[in-house]
Protein backbone atom coordinates (compact mmCIF):
# COMPACT_ATOMS: atom_id res chain seq x y z
CA UNK A 1 0.00 0.00 0.00
CA UNK A 2 1.06 3.38 -0.74
CA UNK A 3 0.42 6.14 1.73
CA UNK A 4 -0.37 9.86 0.41
CA UNK A 5 0.10 12.48 2.86
CA UNK A 6 -2.71 14.83 3.57
CA UNK A 7 -3.65 17.33 0.78
CA UNK A 8 -0.95 16.33 -1.40
CA UNK A 9 -3.82 14.50 -4.14
CA UNK A 10 -5.70 17.69 -4.70
CA UNK A 11 -5.52 20.64 -7.13
CA UNK A 12 -4.51 19.11 -10.02
CA UNK A 13 -4.94 15.82 -12.49
CA UNK A 14 -2.81 12.63 -11.69
CA UNK A 15 -2.89 9.39 -13.25
CA UNK A 16 -3.99 6.06 -11.45
CA UNK A 17 -3.70 3.16 -13.59
CA UNK A 18 -4.68 -0.39 -13.30
CA UNK A 19 -3.49 -3.33 -15.43
CA UNK A 20 -4.81 -6.60 -14.92
CA UNK A 21 -3.82 -9.65 -16.93
CA UNK A 22 -3.66 -13.43 -16.38
CA UNK A 23 -0.44 -13.41 -13.87
CA UNK A 24 -0.35 -10.19 -12.41
CA UNK A 25 -2.77 -7.44 -11.16
CA UNK A 26 -0.61 -4.19 -11.52
CA UNK A 27 -1.86 -0.57 -10.38
CA UNK A 28 0.83 2.67 -11.66
CA UNK A 29 0.69 6.41 -10.15
CA UNK A 30 1.78 8.51 -12.70
CA UNK A 31 3.33 5.77 -14.26
CA UNK A 32 5.34 4.53 -11.80
CA UNK A 33 4.60 0.91 -10.79
CA UNK A 34 3.42 1.09 -6.86
CA UNK A 35 1.89 -2.30 -6.63
CA UNK A 36 1.82 -6.13 -7.83
CA UNK A 37 -0.36 -9.33 -6.51
CA UNK A 38 -0.77 -12.32 -8.61
CA UNK A 39 -3.99 -12.44 -10.38
CA UNK A 40 -6.77 -13.85 -8.49
CA UNK A 41 -9.04 -16.81 -10.31
CA UNK A 42 -12.35 -15.00 -10.42
CA UNK A 43 -10.57 -12.01 -12.34
CA UNK A 44 -9.83 -14.62 -15.43
CA UNK A 45 -12.74 -13.39 -17.06
CA UNK A 46 -13.86 -10.32 -19.46
CA UNK A 47 -14.10 -7.19 -17.07
CA UNK A 48 -15.46 -3.40 -17.10
CA UNK A 49 -14.41 -0.24 -15.82
CA UNK A 50 -15.89 1.37 -12.93
CA UNK A 51 -14.74 5.19 -12.10
CA UNK A 52 -16.39 6.13 -8.67
CA UNK A 53 -15.76 7.92 -5.27
CA UNK A 54 -16.38 5.07 -3.44
CA UNK A 55 -16.95 5.61 0.41
CA UNK A 56 -17.60 3.17 3.20
CA UNK A 57 -17.20 -0.58 2.43
CA UNK A 58 -15.70 -1.36 6.13
CA UNK A 59 -13.58 1.99 6.47
CA UNK A 60 -15.14 4.97 8.92
CA UNK A 61 -16.90 7.96 6.60
CA UNK A 62 -17.82 9.77 9.86
CA UNK A 63 -14.54 12.20 8.98
CA UNK A 64 -15.11 12.24 5.04
CA UNK A 65 -15.61 16.32 4.30
CA UNK A 66 -19.21 17.62 3.12
CA UNK A 67 -19.39 17.46 -0.59
CA UNK A 68 -16.37 15.41 -1.18
CA UNK A 69 -15.83 15.37 -4.60
CA UNK A 70 -14.00 13.51 -7.98
CA UNK A 71 -12.99 14.96 -10.50
CA UNK A 72 -12.17 12.90 -13.60
CA UNK A 73 -10.17 14.40 -16.62
CA UNK A 74 -10.74 10.99 -18.53
CA UNK A 75 -10.99 7.09 -18.35
CA UNK A 76 -9.51 4.92 -21.14
CA UNK A 77 -8.89 1.37 -21.71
Amino acid sequence: MTVAPRGVLTGQFYAFCAEIDFNAVTAYFNRRLVWRRATPPEFHRLMGILGNLALGDGWPIDKTPNLSSLEVDYICS
